[in-house]
């Protein structure tokens, strides 16, 4: 059953894996939700965000897009105080884009103060497909002839206008100092032509602070342009802003699909921050039916840093899981060499343990590789994708494998699970494999697909599920434990095997508390640049856990696990070696002293001699170390005493 679980999730992340990864493609159909989260970035100065919006089928007049920046009283503030209202951006100081059929336009509604200073551009940049028609001009003329193209303004004379214009710039000395081809300072640039090119000097409007005034242009040359330059001039300088960014950007439409394309550049430093790109749709019920018209959705993103496809607070985490790779590759070279060298006993479940650290370390490496491909090219580089998700999948149930047992005790103090325990395995297991196969498919889903938000809260209660589950052994034990101390012959070593129960109860709650708690709390207030450090706190918190379980499991003789009766060995013996054990050991009067095995009366407890050691029945290394101990008998009867003993 388990192993065709297994394959089930290897199928299903395989046709997962063919997502992109800072790339983006969100598919909608017949979507009737009202808020759509579309994306969620940490941009740095100088990033950009391109959006093509491939296929838009709906109610386009209340259809539109929000940019909202995180730590701000914005949209996602608006959505959670107005969780019934349909948003539509014209009552509140946000910045959201609207579609104007009349004039098959999208428009740029800015009216958020803290993002005045984000540039909007027509077309996208960093998505390499021939039919998005992408041009990279060289020089100025090229770069008109775009601008012309993409707002399409005179589109059978672009090269003719493109050229008038781009040679009167070239002859006006403050324009043409500038090189610079990228579209707000081409933009900048026609408004500074459209101001000179003015005859009356009082209507001019106001100088943009990057392109100043410093003196009087070539008039002949300006009063050379046609007609149809001087009104592309006009139209150019009614949709855009003074930062060269633009207010209108015009769409395709063809049967009633939309199709656009828009770039935003985040350009200040004040610009930098983590933002989100919501779709609304507000469309009506559907007046035959009443039910809520839905949409169709084909849309292209792309989010890019100067230096990296990934988030801001996500860059360091390549380098961050290559370190950690390497602590696990040495911690589970130490444990092996320790278990290998050691003279004493070892179970199977001290490798099953080496096994999840190794697989551990391997499941990083692979994880570091494939954000290391997602920052440099923004997508996933299948296979070491496929290998992380296989990796990923044994790692973890191994390690809830390895809780299992160590909570029932399998191996250290018996070598059987009981019905009960065995119930517990064949609940948890296909539970955590479904929990693993839900972080798969919530890394490779697009945010705003309604399977994500699905995904999500499976993997939620799935995994608390297994956290709690894998708690039941350890109760068990404890409780079994705290009755067989009350019994005669057992108390010492279930009073030690119960403080030790404890113990491995005490790290198990604190490792789910700081690896789900803890986290999700930290993952919520650390800032944008720095969410790096919750796998740094989750990753460490695991490896500590890791360390302190092998200490306390470790192959040692004096470990209480190990401190089980042989066949031959009468019970109430064991009892009085543990508990003289701290008394004795310490005392010169002791030295030299060894127990007899004399045959005793029938009554008296103190009988047997004692033997260190267990024979494992999993295939642990027998230990036998005979050790003198004195009996309670002996320590009553004091040196002048018959002899029970032989100096």
């Amino acid at each position: 059953m388990i192993g065709g679980r297994i394959r089930i999730a290897f199928l299903l992340f395989v046709f997962v894996v063919a997502a992109w990864g800072r790339r983006h493609t969100l598919t909608l159909k017949n979507d009737i939700r009202r808020t759509v989260l579309c994306s969620h970035f940490g941009f740095l100065r100088g990033s950009h965000f391109s959006v093509f919006i491939e296929q838009l089928v709906g109610d386009l007049p209340r259809i539109s897009f929000t940019l909202d920046k995180s730590g701000s009283a914005g949209v996602a503030a608006y959505l959670e105080s107005n969780p019934n209202k349909c948003f539509r951006g014209d009552t509140a100081n946000f910045l959201y884009v609207s579609i104007d059929m009349l004039n098959s336009q999208l428009v740029i509604n800015n009216k958020d103060p803290t993002l005045s200073s984000l540039v909007f551009e027509a077309g996208v940049t960093g998505m390499d497909d021939e039919k998005l028609n992408s041009v990279h001009p060289t020089n100025l003329l090229e770069a008109v002839e775009n601008i012309l193209n993409l707002l399409m303004i005179t589109r059978d004379e672009s090269r003719e206008v493109a050229m008038e214009l781009s040679n009167a710039i070239g002859v006006i000395p403050e324009l043409s100092k500038y090189k610079d081809l990228e579209q707000p300072t081409v933009f900048r640039l026609l408004r500074r032509l459209t101001d000179l090119s003015n005859a009356n000097e009082a209507n001019r409007p106001r100088q943009h602070k990057a392109v100043p005034h410093e003196e009087a242009p070539n008039q002949n040359h300006l009063a050379s342009l046609t007609n149809t330059a001087a009104s592309a001039l006009k139209e150019i300088y009614k949709m855009t802003t003074p930062l060269g960014s633009l207010r209108i950007i015009p769409y395709k439409s063809e049967k009633g699909i939309l199709q656009a394309k828009f770039t935003v550049r985040f350009m200040d430093r004040g610009d930098e921050g983590m933002y989100s790109f919501y779709l609304h749709d507000c469309a009506a019920p559907d007046t035959e039916t009443g039910k809520p018209l839905g949409l169709n959705l084909t849309l292209r993103m792309v989010e890019k840093n100067p230096d990296s496809f990934l988030s801001a607070g996500e860059q360091p985490l390549p380098l961050l899981y290559f370190i950690l790779c390497c602590a696990y590759f040495l911690a589970s070279f130490v444990w092996f060499l320790y278990l290998r060298t050691s003279k004493n006993s070892v179970y199977r479940i001290h490798y099953l343990m080496f096994a999840v650290i190794l697989i551990k370390a391997i499941s990083l490496i692979f994880h570091g590789v494939n954000f290391y491909a997602i920052g440099r090219h923004g997508m996933h580089e299948e296979a070491w994708a496929v290998m992380y998700y296989i990796t990923h999948i044994i790692r973890g149930a191994l390690l809830f494998i390895t809780i299992l047992l160590i909570g029932a005790g399998w191996a250290f103090i018996k070598h059987m699970l009981t019905p009960r325990e065995r119930n517990v395995f064949f609940i948890v297991i296909p539970l955590q494999i479904l929990a693993n196969v839900a972080t798969i498919v919530i890394e490779e889903s697009e945010a705003g697909t309604a399977r994500y938000a699905l995904w999500k809260d499976i993997f939620i209660f799935v995994d608390l599920a297994c956290c709690g589950a894998i708690l039941f052994p350890v109760v068990w034990s404890i409780r079994h434990l705290q009755a067989a101390s009350q019994t005669d012959g057992k108390a010492a070593i279930n009073l030690r095997n119960l403080r030790l129960f404890r113990h491995f109860y005490i790290l198990v709650i604190c490792y789910v508390y700081f690896t789900r708690v803890v986290a999700y709390l930290l993952t919520i207030t650390v800032p944008y640049t720095l969410t790096w450090v919750v796998e740094l706190f989750k990753e460490s918190i695991t490896f500590f856990f890791f360390v302190a379980v092998g200490y306390k499991f470790r192959p040692v003789d004096d470990n209480p696990y190990l401190l089980v009766p042989n066949e031959d060995d009468d019970e109430d013996t064991v009892m009085e070696r543990i508990q003289l054990e701290d008394v004795w050991s310490q005392s010169g009067y002791t030295d030299g002293v060894t127990r007899l095995n004399r045959p005793q009366p029938k009554g008296n407890t103190a009988a047997a001699s004692v033997t260190t050691g267990s024979s494992g029945g999993d295939g642990g290394k027998r230990n036998p170390k005979p050790v003198g101990r004195l009996t309670a008998d002996a320590s009553a009867a004091g040196p002048d005493s018959p002899s029970d003993v032989e100096v």
